[in-house]
């Protein structure tokens, strides 16, 4: 009887000098190596995004997966091409470390000159937070260079902040209400988005507080516009379709750190400023 009440006793002190331990520890960013991460962002003609999940996985992504989407060209050019099947995408998601983006970067762009059907965009976002320091260590694949006993071990290259010419603005409006957000944008010369069919849930007490009630079927529309341009293609998307209209629109922009397959907007672009 002594001895059990004493083993309890050992295990509850043992207990709080852990806890204590780590009520004192630091922040894990301040005393581990912390990898920064990017949302890669990869946009392809339907059945084209098991290759890149694949792919990606071999090459080493913790986290790479892949979703129905369709795009909204203008409606000449779905004429055009006589078949709206053309529109059907994969879009696919991929946490990377930064340092390692330009491999995955060089896979895409391999795969993009194969064929007109193996074509599309892709860019990467910053990922500011993560919840919790497994969720980080797994996405960052944390101890990686020990596994693999790399010869190149707690050596990071180091990629400096570059300016880009994109950013990625998202609208998540009520269910059939894309064309909307398309029309708008398009009329301060965005030329196309991506869509995709989501549910949300909105939080009760401020739709009390506000007077907002938010419907559960949702789509998000994805376009990537000049920057140049960003503030007036959403401020044309919100007033058609914004939080206080049917569409009950929120519309948001992420920076955008890298691109892929938009070297032709860009050289039109420069055309453009060129001849006036």
């Amino acid at each position: 009887m002594f001895r059990r009440k004493k083993s309890i006793l050992l295990n509850e002190l043992s207990k709080n000098l852990k806890k204590n331990k780590d009520e004192h520890l630091p922040p894990f960013e301040k005393r581990e190596k912390v990898h920064s991460l990017l949302l890669l962002v990869t946009i392809v003609s339907r059945n084209q995004g098991a290759y890149f999940t694949d792919t990606f996985s071999k090459h080493g992504a913790s986290l790479s997966i892949s979703m129905f989407a369709h795009s909204m060209p203008p409606a000449d050019i779905i004429s055009l091409l006589g078949n709206e099947s053309t529109t059907k995408k994969d879009l696919v998601l991929t946490i990377v470390r930064k340092n390692e983006v330009k491999e995955y970067l060089d896979i895409i762009k391999k795969r993009f000159s194969i064929s007109k059907a193996s074509k599309g965009i892709a860019f990467t976002l910053p990922v500011s937070s993560v919840s919790g320091i497994v969720v980080y260590k797994y996405l960052s694949d944390y101890n990686k260079e020990e596994r693999t006993m790399s010869k190149e071990e707690n050596k990071e290259e180091i990629i400096q902040n570059k300016e880009n010419d994109f950013e990625l603005i998202m609208a998540i409006v009520n269910k059939g209400l894309t064309d909307l957000v398309m029309e708008a944008a398009r009329k301060k010369g965005a030329r196309g988005g991506t869509i995709s069919v989501a549910r949300g849930t909105g939080n009760s007490e401020l739709a009390k507080y506000y007077g907002v009630v938010i419907q559960p079927e949702k789509e998000i529309v994805y376009i990537v516009v000049r920057k140049d341009i960003k503030d007036d293609v959403m401020k044309a998307i919100y007033d058609e379709a914004g939080l206080d209209s049917k569409g009950q629109g929120i519309i948001i922009s992420l920076p955008i750190s890298d691109t892929v397959g938009l070297e032709k907007e860009v050289e039109n672009t420069s055309v453009t400023d060129n001849k006036e």
